[in-house]
């Protein structure tokens, strides 16, 4: 209770609105979580790829993801195992997928082709916007997402008593709008976290591109 007092006593308004520049400091952590995030991506696309040659996808790569998720919980002040832990995630994602990606290339090849160049620029586009932008000033989608992703469970639950048109389209479009969205809200936090621990060793990039990786 006294903890909760000396916070209300020590808060300033103007912390909320201020708009400083990102640091080099900053920067510089977040090449390591882009890094990071690149290098579980290729892990993820080798898991794809084993799972083509092996047909390795299945329950086992989806108990690996929860072992996965799990063990990263427990080291993640060790950044090497940290590390180990998120690249063999990124193998079990991709492997897990893969039966999906199979599909795929049976239907059309070039479906596979076209939805990973525009899901590299729609992240890339939006991050960079994130990166360039001022601080704080999308800390405020949080609540503006979550009130999107509500509103459409709501209309996902009334669709299966009631034929509402074009809602398919609705889920399409509304989910692309709102994990955009969720990808300048996430950088974004990232920056502030980063921040917020520029003088101390608790920067994880680990941690903060698994934030990244689970969007």
């Amino acid at each position: 209770m006294n903890s909760f007092s000396s916070i209300n006593m020590n808060f300033n308004p103007s912390v909320i609105f201020k708009n400083t520049d990102i640091t080099p400091s900053i920067q510089r952590h977040l090449s390591k979580v882009y890094f990071t995030l690149g290098l579980t991506l290729l892990m993820a696309g080798c898991g794809v790829q084993a799972h083509l040659m092996y047909s390795l996808g299945g329950n086992l790569t989806y108990l690996g993801i929860i072992a996965c998720m799990l063990l990263l919980n427990f080291y993640r002040h060790d950044v090497n195992i940290s590390l180990l832990l998120l690249c063999l995630l990124g193998f079990f994602k991709g492997a897990s997928i893969g039966p999906l990606i199979s599909q795929v290339l049976y239907i059309d090849p070039s479906i596979l082709f076209t939805a990973f160049t525009s899901t590299c620029a729609l992240f890339l586009s939006f991050s960079i916007t994130a990166l360039f932008t001022k601080r704080r000033t999308f800390l405020y989608l949080g609540s503006i997402l979550s009130s999107g992703l509500m509103i459409m469970l709501l209309m996902s639950l009334l669709n299966t008593f009631i034929y509402i048109p074009y809602m398919n389209l609705t889920h399409l479009y509304g989910g692309l709008f709102i994990f955009s969205g969720y990808i300048l809200y996430d950088t974004q936090i990232i920056i502030e976290r980063a921040a917020a621990n520029n003088n101390r060793r608790t920067n994880n990039h680990i941690n903060d591109a698994l934030q990244l990786d689970v969007i």
